[in-house]
């Protein structure tokens, strides 16, 4: 049993309810405890719901939770009642920690009471956490609020919440934050877990250890980067402006010419917009003139077209009208010859007896019904045969009357289908006579319309002939040669300026070429010396260690690695290798560590020898160091002859290029005045040539002037033609359909006659039948007796009697005919024949109205038409002043947009006086000549200014914008008048200058200060990796393991490397306020300044090529272990997976934990002796209890006390509590049993 101590902070008991597989279990954990129990009996699940205390997480891995597995949460909390309860026990006395599930996650609560059973469990259920709450209050308990983060937590329990630090399990010293106390709980959990070692964590450990002594922050690369890169910038801005000042005062010149081409050209523009305002004023006034003329054209057009419509309609109404009168007429003339001679019954009858006939309708009747009474009284024994005869008689009869009623219906129809089949005529010949005249009226109109643009022609042809006449050739011929002698004047002074700022290139290029030759062998004569140097400080040190190597034998070295393995670590740290090279010193051994009779603490030194081990690597290292400063001085000749034959070869293809341009100017100057001198010579040929061109040309107009008007005269024949052609078309379609018509009439007349003649027949059929039936009649009634001599009298008699009523019943049908006929036909007659002469007079007077209208529209047409041209020749005249300026507009449209608003104020300020077009044309010519030299200066301004604004970065500190060659003129201006005189004028370059001394000495001097900050905390580290390994060999109790030891070595990366360069620069160097970075080459001050600028740059690139954020102390040395054990040497390694067997790996991975826990420790808790926190190994039965006893003996020592899980029961005495787990067969419930306890 080990001592027992008197901690006042410790956790002292766990309590499970209803928590995986535990209906109820209470752990003491107030010491050393030993879990045991079979595999599956709930030991894992206890000893991680212990290290959930300490390291509350949601992380699987950080609790040695696997993947594949529920969470903590899911496990533990499977029943909604289920519970931890912690019990922490500290000096103001115990509390509670109560963990929970609420809405899915987990929530933690403080109680400040000792744990009591009843508040969680009642009638034998565990309580909902309301009924918790309720027991609370209750008992008059106090709580905290609920805790729902597992990191405020975590806070809590190490004492670094600003909140419930009533609660807290451990008290730290003054000035420890968060981040200082979050190895502990990692440090538990990689004990629990058995995890492989790794330097990097052992390493931020120590880190950490040493920032908090010394609160040193991390060196943030970004921002080091940042300054870096906005000096850098600037810089570069500052020194591509110097270099390229001559190119930036050429392009505020060029400017300046740009500037005087526009002002020449607005006065121009002003001019040029009086003139042409003037000639679209006449145009205007011409284009209204005719615009008033063709409207009055075309209301005569219109007041023509309506006299023909009125006439066609008025026409079609007559000739209809007409045609019903004839029509009418004609039916009244065969209604009177009808009327003449009327057929009834076989007997012909005037009118006047067919009235008389239907007025002895009476008399016959009473006639007829005494003689059928005659024939009753005759035939009445006959009652029977007159019966069967009367009904053949009445069945013919009725036959008849049918057939008489379909007769009379086909007449109908036939006389019907005349009617309508007559008007489909008339439509259809009306139809296409409108088809006719739309058709003659459409053509008309194309041919007027060509006319009027044949004449438009005609008359633009006469007025150019006019013009043409009048124009003299020679001045225009004139005008161009005067042009293109200033042209080429101007052309050759422009090339002569050229060709002498060319000969300035040549020598200027000449120049720097030289300079820039002499600068490359400059720079080669330093580093030559340079060279030489390393090459000799090389050469003393390959000899100095080829010394060391050959007079190892006999001297002091030799003698300690003979006799004292590890005197690296204590003499090696106060002596040199001077000492250590010589034979005189007669060493031997004594007993003890003093040192001439005086203990020194060397833990804080650093070697400053080499081990013998690295000697021959050293001497390698060295001559391979000499070997490569000497090959980079033998290739240094090579390597600048290559740069002058670079430079050379470079400036040699820019020289022969400007001197072929200087060439090809000069031939061109000659060319130019040989062309200038003949120009001059050919204006005594000019006039000549123009009298030739301009008969030519007045040829050709009278040639197209007689085209015009012999195209006029052929349409104007077409026209008269047309008019022709329609009057025929109209007179062939009246013929046309007149005879279809006369033909449908007759082809009815034929069908009515044909029926005549089938009714006739039918009607003589029946008379035969009818007396057919009399004579059987007469034969049957003299069978029976009759006086039929008698009865036939009687018979004929009624038979005359009923013929006479059939002839009045057909009188009265033609009587009522009759008289409808003559209200409708016979009476009108006369008054139809009338109303025919009218209209046919009508029809005359029509047409003579409408050849009058014919007559003067086309008087009228030629009236305007030659009123017309006197206008177009003026409308012609201004066209062609107005061409010449849209030629021009057109020949650079973009600069005429431009000229605009100069246009419209020489508009406003518009002279009467009229402009001819000569002084149009020079004004035109003028601008013209003015345009292309400013499009010149363009050109070259927009590509000095794309050349020298490309030679920036985009987002310069000197706002020099950057331009392309789709920028616009406007933004190479703003960089002409706006951004480069301020530059040229000094004072804001000299600002600069002044702004990058200072920055360079800032960020130099921050780097060095944080570079020191980290290298001074190196013995700092060096003494707690020395401390670590004295508790190593102190604890290292076992003897399998004979040691674990840890090696620290400083980092040289590039990056560390650099900024350990600017450091030393920095110490070595005081940088002035002189300005020495813009020096080259002056003094020892500049060189420093420049090599400093250097060293800036090579670590903002190796910062970049690191891709590291911050550098951190852990990031400024290496850490190694090294375990030996059973004479297995696991060697220098940064990290360990298994150290021999599973005993010995988890003995040896506990010791390195708990010994880095113990730095946790004393860093968080420094001067605190007064608690102890747990440290949680499984399956401890893989150690012996030797080794539990001695562990557990060196943790008590540091306020650590160990919970193992094993199997098997080891000697009880080693541990303050032995708990069983056991699991009940039938519920599979685990309990917790104990079998030992010091409580």
């Amino acid at each position: 049993m080990n001592t027992r101590q008197s901690p006042k902070r410790y956790l002292n008991k766990l309590v499970l309810i209803k928590s995986a597989g535990f209906d109820y279990a209470e752990v003491d954990l107030g010491g050393n405890v030993h879990f045991v129990g079979s595999n599956g009996f709930g030991k894992t699940t206890a000893l991680r719901a212990v290290l959930f205390f300490y390291h509350a997480t949601s992380e699987k891995r950080e609790l040695g939770i696997k993947e594949q597995q529920m969470s903590f949460s899911e496990y533990y909390f499977q029943d909604l009642n289920a519970r931890l309860i912690y019990e922490i026990q500290t000096p103001r006395g115990k509390h509670l920690l109560t963990v929970y599930k609420s809405g899915g996650r987990l929530r933690f609560r403080f109680i400040d009471a000792s744990y009591n059973k009843d508040l969680f469990i009642k009638d034998r259920k565990a309580c909902t956490h309301d009924e918790v709450i309720e027991n609370l209050e209750k008992a008059e308990i106090p709580f905290s609020d609920e805790i729902r983060r597992f990191a405020d937590l975590r806070k809590v329990i190490y004492g670094v919440s600003k909140y419930n630090t009533q609660f807290s399990l451990l008290k730290p010293s003054a000035g420890v934050k968060s981040h200082h106390v979050e190895g502990i709980p990692k440090a538990i959990t990689n004990i629990f877990r058995s995890s492989g070692l790794k330097s990097d964590y052992i390493k931020r450990a120590i880190g950490e250890a040493a920032s908090a002594d010394y609160e040193m922050q991390p060196i943030s690369l970004e921002t080091i980067a940042n300054f870096i890169h906005e000096f850098d910038d600037q810089l570069t801005d500052f020194e591509d402006f110097e270099r390229n000042k001559g190119n930036a005062e050429e392009i505020v010149s060029l400017e300046a010419e740009i500037t005087q081409q526009q002002d020449y050209q607005q006065r121009l523009a002003k001019q040029i917009g009086g003139g042409v305002a003037l000639a679209e004023k006449h145009l205007a006034d011409s284009e209204k003139l005719l615009a008033e003329m063709q409207k009055e054209e075309n209301e005569m057009k219109a007041k023509y077209e309506k006299a023909e419509t009125n006439y066609q309609e008025k026409t079609a109404e007559v000739n209809q009208e007409l045609g019903e009168i004839k029509a009418t007429l004609k039916e009244i003339e065969r209604r009177e010859k009808e009327y003449e001679s009327i057929n009834i019954g076989g007997e012909t009858f005037s009118i006047e007896q067919v009235v008389d006939l239907v007025a002895e309708e009476p008399r016959l009747k009473d006639q007829l019904i005494y003689q059928q009474e005659i024939k009753q009284m005759l035939v009445a024994k006959t009652a029977e045969v007159e019966r069967l005869i009367s009904d053949q008689k009445a069945s013919l009869e009725q036959k008849f009357t049918s057939r008489k009623g379909e007769f009379n219906e086909q007449k109908q129809l036939l006389k019907e289908q005349l009617h309508l089949q007559k008007e489909k005529l008339q439509s259809e010949k009306q139809e296409k006579l409108e088809e006719v005249r739309t058709k003659f009226f459409t053509q008309e109109g194309e041919y007027r319309t060509e006319l009027d643009q044949l004449k438009e022609a005609k008359t633009r042809a006469d007025v150019a002939l006019e013009m043409e006449q009048d124009k003299d050739f020679a001045k225009n011929l004139l005008v161009e040669n005067n042009t293109l002698r200033f042209k080429l004047s101007s052309s050759i002074k422009e090339n002569k300026h050229t060709l002498v700022e060319t000969e300035n290139t040549i020598k200027n290029t000449k120049e720097r070429k030289r300079l820039e030759e002499q600068i490359i062998r400059n720079e080669a004569r330093n580093q030559q010396i340079e060279l030489e140097r390393q090459v000799k400080i090389a050469s003393d040190e390959v000899e100095e260690w080829k010394v060391r190597q050959e007079n190892y034998e006999g001297t002091f070295r030799e003698f300690l690695d003979q006799n004292k393995s590890d005197w690296a670590e204590n003499i090696g740290k106060v002596c040199d290798e001077e000492l250590l090279s010589r034979k005189d010193l007669e060493p031997s051994l004594l007993e003890g560590e003093s040192f001439y009779g005086v203990k020194l603490d060397i833990a804080s030194l650093t070697s400053k020898v080499t081990a013998t081990d690295h000697i021959s690597s050293t001497y390698e290292a060295k001559k391979e160091a000499l070997a490569k400063a000497e090959g980079d001085l033998a290739e240094l000749d090579e390597v600048i002859d290559k740069k002058v034959e670079k430079l050379l070869g470079s400036y040699s293809k820019k020289l022969t290029k400007l001197e072929q341009t200087l060439s090809d100017l000069s031939s061109e100057i000659v060319n130019q005045e040989k062309e200038l001198k003949e120009a001059r010579e050919q204006e005594a040929s000019i006039i000549e040539k123009g009298n030739t061109l301009k008969e030519e040309a007045l040829v050709d107009l009278r040639r197209k002037l007689r085209i015009a008007q012999e195209s006029c005269d052929t349409l104007e024949g077409k026209l008269a033609d047309l008019k022709d052609d329609r009057w025929a078309q109209e007179r062939e379609i009246s013929d046309i359909f007149n005879s279809k018509i006369n033909a449908l009439k007759e082809e009815i007349d034929g069908k009515l006659a044909k029926l005549e003649k089938e009714w006739s027949a039918y009607q003589g059929d029946h008379d035969k039948r009818i007396t057919a039936l009399e004579e059987e009649r007469k034969g049957l009634l003299e069978e029976k007796g009759i006086d039929t001599d008698k009865l036939a009298e009687v018979e004929e008699e009624i038979t005359i009697l009923n013929h006479k009523l059939k002839q009045v019943e057909e009188a009265q049908i033609v009587k009522r005919g009759y008289e409808k006929d003559k209200t409708y036909y016979l009476d009108k007659a006369e008054e139809t024949r009338s109303r025919k002469k009218f209209q046919d007079r009508e029809l005359e007077k029509l047409k003579e109205e409408y050849d009058k209208a014919v007559e003067e529209y086309e008087e009228q047409l030629n009236y305007l038409d030659d009123k017309r041209d006197a206008y177009r020749r003026t409308k012609d005249h201004s066209n062609h002043l107005l061409k010449q300026f849209k030629a021009a507009r057109e020949e650079d449209e973009q600069a005429y947009e431009r000229l605009q608003k100069y246009f419209d104020e020489g508009v406003e300020n518009l002279n009467e006086a009229e402009i001819n077009d000569s002084d149009l044309s020079f004004l035109l010519t003028e601008l013209r000549k003015s345009l292309k030299e400013k499009a010149r200066l363009v050109s070259t301004f927009k590509s000095k200014g794309q050349i020298f604004t490309g030679v920036f970065r985009r987002d310069n500190h000197l706002k020099i914008p950057a331009l392309f060659a789709q920028s616009t003129l406007q933004e190479f201006i703003y960089l002409a008048k706006k951004v480069l005189p301020s530059l040229l004028d000094g004072e804001r370059l000299s600002h600069m200058r002044d702004q990058l001394e200072k920055q360079h000495r800032e960020i130099i001097s921050a780097v060095a200060r944080q570079v020191k900050d980290l290298s001074d905390t190196s013995d700092l580290i060096k003494k707690i990796v020395k401390d670590i390994n004295n508790g190593f060999a102190k604890s290292n109790f076992v003897g399998v393991v004979k040691s674990i030891e840890l090696e620290y070595n400083e980092n040289n990366t590039p990056l560390l490397t650099t900024l350990k360069k600017i450091y030393k620069l920095n110490e070595n160097v005081s940088f002035s306020d002189q300005g020495d970075i813009f020096k080259v080459n002056v003094n020892n001050s500049a060189k420093d300044s420049r090599y400093s600028v250097q060293l800036l740059k090579d670590l903002r690139r190796v910062i970049k090529e690191n891709a590291q954020k911050q550098i951190t102390l852990e990031d400024t040395f290496m850490l190694r272990f090294r375990v030996i054990e059973n004479n297995n040497d696991t060697g220098w390694v940064e990290k360990l997976s298994n150290v021999g067997s599973e005993g010995t790996d988890v003995l040896v991975k506990s010791m390195i934990y708990i010994t880095l826990l113990t730095v946790f420790q004393e860093n968080a808790y420094k001067e605190q002796e007064d608690y102890f926190v747990h440290c949680v190994i499984d399956e401890v039965g893989k150690l012996s209890d030797r080794y539990l006893r001695d562990l557990i003996h060196y943790t008590n020592s540091k306020n650590i006390r160990l919970i193992f899980g094993s199997p098997n029961e080891n000697d009880p005495s080693i541990y303050d509590h032995v708990l069983k787990l056991e699991r009940n067969s039938k519920t599979n419930k685990a309990s917790v049993v104990k079998l030992v306890s010091e409580i």
